[in-house]
């Protein structure tokens, strides 16, 4: 069935509305909840490998992309990196600068931008550069990884972080449980639950990858691909550490 501009309309509002308020609570849900701020931890030693022998002055230049909010990038910013923050919605955009001046962090910028869409305006300029858990809910995943490669700089690396299968309570619980116990697994349940019911919500074709899928889509990126395993709760995420070459 052909989608009407108006039917079309409405479908993309009533998207946009579900990610700001996914997004508005998403910082208050995964604050604390230690597994994700485990994995926080985790990218930020990936950019600290990622730009140990970087050439060059000044502080290492990093892209957050799909930054929601910017949970991530006050994090980087935080650890010393000058950080530009993109997102295709623009409520969250604001929302995070407006976190931003609270704050008073000048070395995180954030910018309206889909990266699968739009012209990259910064082509071989960042020594490193992040997609935590944005190619599974993008139309276009390919193109994602293809203008990340292209504004990083030759020789710098970037992670890619994508979700291996749905973010289910019921089976996630269950993997909880039998490998950490029950305790942590009612713990899990914080961020399970308004997950799942965000993903239930959305219109969109999803695209998870298991770690040998997610290594052949990073290396048709024109990414040479140095680490790939699973992270996250239950192993949910797989993660490719990659540099950028040519």
């Amino acid at each position: 069935m052909i989608e009407s501009p108006l039917t079309g309309w409405l479908r993309r509002g009533v998207q946009r509305g579900v990610a700001l308020g996914y997004g508005l609570a998403y910082d208050a849900v995964v604050s604390t909840f230690p597994p994700y701020q485990s994995l926080l931890d985790e990218v930020a030693s990936y950019a600290a490998r990622s730009v140990a022998r970087r050439p060059g002055p000044g502080p290492a230049r990093v892209l957050d992309v799909a930054a929601g909010i910017g949970t991530l990038a006050f994090k980087l910013a935080k650890a010393g990196y000058s950080v530009v923050a993109i997102d295709p919605v623009p409520r969250l955009i604001d929302v995070a600068k407006d976190k931003r001046r609270a704050r008073g962090v000048s070395n995180v910028d954030f910018g309206c931008l889909d990266i699968g869409r739009d012209p990259i305006p910064w082509p071989e300029t960042f020594d490193f550069a992040v997609s935590l858990h944005t190619l599974y809910w993008h139309p276009f995943p390919e193109r994602v990884l293809e203008a990340t490669r292209r504004s990083l700089r030759r020789g710098a690396h970037a992670l890619v972080l994508n979700y291996a299968r749905p973010t289910t309570v019921r089976s996630t619980f269950r993997l909880v449980r039998a490998r950490e116990g029950v305790g942590r697994a009612i713990r899990a349940l914080r961020w399970l639950v308004p997950t799942a019911m965000f993903e239930c919500l959305r219109d969109y074709e999803p695209h998870f990858t298991g770690p040998s899928e997610l290594q052949a889509m990073v290396t048709r990126a024109g990414f040479q691909v140095l680490e790939v395993r699973q992270s996250f709760l239950a192993d949910v995420s797989v993660l490719a550490w990659a540099r950028r070459d040519g």
